[in-house]
């Protein structure tokens, strides 16, 4: 009876002991680049999400990183009218109405200003993909987070560095 009462007893404190987990985002002390408008990691592309959670504790990276996205919305935006705006006469050309062909002057303008800004955003993105790298190799930790954690088993803190 006492063995099933420490066999039980161990058992059970197994239970609320964890380790450290296996990652589910890319391991962040591999180095990225920046190739063709993709962020890659061990040849693997990465959302804006995953690159964003790797670089968010090299805050001057993390800084090149959020102007190159703040960057490409802008063209995004501009590239999207732009195209908008000359596919509307071209649409109207090809329907037999009367186009108003200084409004696709105007399209392809706006869709000439977004090339600038791409480079920009691409650039700054390359920045941030160095400044990263450079940092893997001074292996100093440059931040630590404290959180509350929630998961299936209950409630814990988790430190990450």
């Amino acid at each position: 009876m006492k063995k099933i009462i420490l066999v039980l007893t161990i058992s059970l404190l197994s239970l609320y002991t964890f380790a450290q987990t296996t990652p589910t985002t890319p391991a962040s002390t591999d180095s990225v680049t920046f190739k063709r408008g993709y962020f890659l990691q061990n040849g693997k592309k990465l959302n804006r999400i995953k690159i964003t959670g790797i670089m968010m504790n090299t805050p001057e990276a993390y800084k090149h990183l959020k102007a190159s996205f703040a960057d490409a919305n802008v063209a995004t935006f501009f590239a999207t009218l732009g195209g908008g705006l000359i596919g509307w006469p071209l649409g109207t050309a090809l329907a037999g109405g009367k186009p108003l062909w200084a409004l696709a002057g105007v399209g392809v303008g706006m869709a000439l200003i977004s090339i600038p800004i791409y480079a920009s955003a691409n650039k700054k993105a390359a920045q941030a993909a160095k400044i990263y790298n450079q940092r893997l190799g001074t292996n100093q930790i440059t931040g630590m987070r404290l959180r509350l954690h929630f998961s299936g088993n209950g409630i814990g803190l988790r430190l990450k560095f």
